[in-house]
């Protein structure tokens, strides 16, 4: 078990090493006003960025540079940033943390904003944790901060503070818009981006450039896979009571094998590429073996919730890596030694388990690994689990 986990460990290290970094078309314009054609590296920032890593060709070394000496850049059909000192607001948008203040408290900070939506009126947005506030200016109106806040009123109401829908019907006026059209806007990326294009249009129809975010291919946020695979238990040798474990070894009895059927529910997390996704995997779970006067049987069910990191090798091929918190509840559990009868001291059990995998198209397979303890009077059991698994949707 040690020299599978071992040689399982440098064999993620090197195939990690490989695992492609995607560098795109794109451009970046410094203090000078010079534009630059490059290739950037797309890291699809969740947070909006500091700096960048770009290459002048596909030939040329990395360079890094950052907000200092660049006043634009953009990745083409993906993403544009402008960099601009804007008043932003960084109150919390955490109930637990929310001022009492109504109005909002600037700071002045020199940004990269993301465009959202170019015309006319322009749309910006910047995230950084929880938060994230909008941006807008037109012809005539440099770049201001839409005003949103939620603040306590008292200890059991909240009140909002949502000055940017006075602010869009003040100074985007067009005959297509009217006070209803600004009375169900939200403070969100697709709310105020119809907005802004739908100004847009109207004052000059046809002419708005569509919002970069709008340019990305629609997903599918979910991915069900039903999986199926084979168990491989072990009991850790050691300092187990020599009645118990002893038993075990003398009847060479040491290895449980058995099968596992379940599906997982993967949600791909917004950003990064699609690199990041949560999942829960419901499965059922059986081992068996019998030696002599010795057998061992145990059927559970096992709800893994957890995190999978991805590389994307080509097209068709990635790596990912995962992580999970596991609660497990045993349904039936026999371990008998000679009229020597053992029960689980308790039918919840939980555990973290650790995984690799490869997925190929819609094909995935996998090895997880996890440590448990299953009775007090012996030592913890190592589970090696290898899955096929094949995603339906």
């Amino acid at each position: 078990m040690k020299n599978t986990l071992l040689n399982l460990a440098m064999f993620i290290a090197t195939v990690t090493c490989y695992a492609q970094i995607t560098f795109e078309k794109g451009y970046f314009i410094n203090n000078s006003g010079e534009k630059t054609e490059c290739l950037i590296k797309n890291l699809d920032w969740k947070d909006n960025p500091t700096k960048f890593t770009y290459k002048l060709n596909s030939n040329s070394t990395a360079e890094i540079t950052n907000i200092r000496s660049i006043q634009e850049f953009g990745i083409y059909n993906t993403s544009k940033y402008v960099r601009s000192t804007v008043e932003i607001d960084e109150s919390s948008d955490n109930v637990n943390y929310l001022s009492d203040i109504k109005e909002p408290i600037f700071n002045t900070e020199e940004l990269f904003l993301k465009v959202l939506v170019e015309g006319k009126a322009n749309l910006f947005s910047y995230e950084k944790g929880n938060i994230k506030r909008f941006f807008f200016s037109s012809e005539n109106t440099p770049i201001k901060p839409l005003v949103y806040k939620r603040y306590k009123v008292s200890s059991y109401q909240l009140g909002k503070n949502e000055r940017y829908k006075q602010q869009l019907f003040t100074h985007l006026k067009c005959k297509k818009l009217s006070i209803n059209d600004v009375k169900i806007l939200k403070y969100n990326n697709k709310s105020l981006s119809k907005y802004f294009i739908k100004y847009n249009n109207c004052i000059t129809p046809s002419s708005t450039k569509p919002s970069s975010n709008n340019n990305k291919p629609k997903r599918n946020a979910y991915k069900f896979t039903i999986k199926a695979g084979m168990n491989s238990s072990y009991f850790e040798s050691g300092n187990s009571p020599s009645f118990y474990f002893g038993t075990i070894e003398n009847s060479s009895f040491n290895e449980f094998k058995g099968f596992n059927l379940g599906m997982e529910i993967e949600y791909i997390l917004p950003f990064n590429n699609d690199k990041w996704t949560l999942f829960i995997e419901p499965s059922y779970h059986l081992y068996k073996n019998s030696f002599n006067a010795t057998d061992f049987s145990s059927s559970s069910i096992l709800l893994p919730l957890g995190v999978k990191h991805y590389f994307f090798l080509n097209k068709n091929l990635s790596l990912y890596l995962s992580g999970a918190f596991n609660a497990e509840y045993v349904l039936d559990n026999n371990f008998t030694i000679g009229n020597l009868n053992l029960s689980p001291d308790v039918n919840l059990k939980t555990s973290i388990i650790y995984g690799i995998g490869f997925r190929y198209k819609k094909m995935k397979i996998e090895t997880n690994y996890s440590r448990k303890k299953v009775y007090e009077s012996l030592n913890p059991l190592n589970v090696l689990n290898i899955n096929i698994g094949y995603t339906i949707n």
